[in-house]
């Protein structure tokens, strides 16, 4: 399943670009311009090409993960970062999504050839939220200085 860790670290390497190129913003709004632009044109192709070769190897379950992939593009562009979390109650389902839950099960599921409907995965969310709110919080304890 090498493209399942191509994919993963494609997601890694997003998140590290996306965050270095906001620190860049504060120091130059030119160089950020150019960096986010070309970063743009580039992340793009490497997505395609990465897309293609999911589909190619199973098609159903590749868009399975492109809908997942959107639901985490889509939630974070919410611009909810900016939010004030009063309780741990409020802010860890929050951070589920944020961290990824939704791009990691689509990608779990492909890797395992699972089908898991809209339905089953609804039901199942009280089982899998623990796992992903531990991932979510140990991301967050061990890089809260970077970000």
């Amino acid at each position: 399943m090498e493209v399942v860790a191509y994919a993963n670290e494609f997601a890694f390497l997003n998140d590290d670009v996306t965050d270095s190129a906001s620190k860049e913003r504060v120091g130059s709004s030119i160089n950020f311009s150019i960096h986010t632009d070309t970063h743009r044109v580039i992340k793009t192709q490497v997505q395609a090409k990465l897309i293609l070769e999911l589909m190619s190897i199973d098609r159903e379950r590749a868009k399975s993960l492109v809908k997942c992939w959107e639901q985490l593009v889509k939630a974070g562009a919410s611009g909810s970062k900016d939010r004030e979390f009063l309780t741990l109650d409020d802010y860890v389902p929050w951070r589920i999504v944020d961290s990824g839950e939704p791009f990691w099960f689509g990608i779990i599921t492909y890797g395992m050839a699972l089908t898991i409907s809209e339905d089953d995965r609804k039901l199942i969310m009280p089982i899998t939220a623990p796992a992903f709110a531990n991932l979510a919080l140990t991301n967050d304890f061990f890089s809260w200085q970077k970000e």
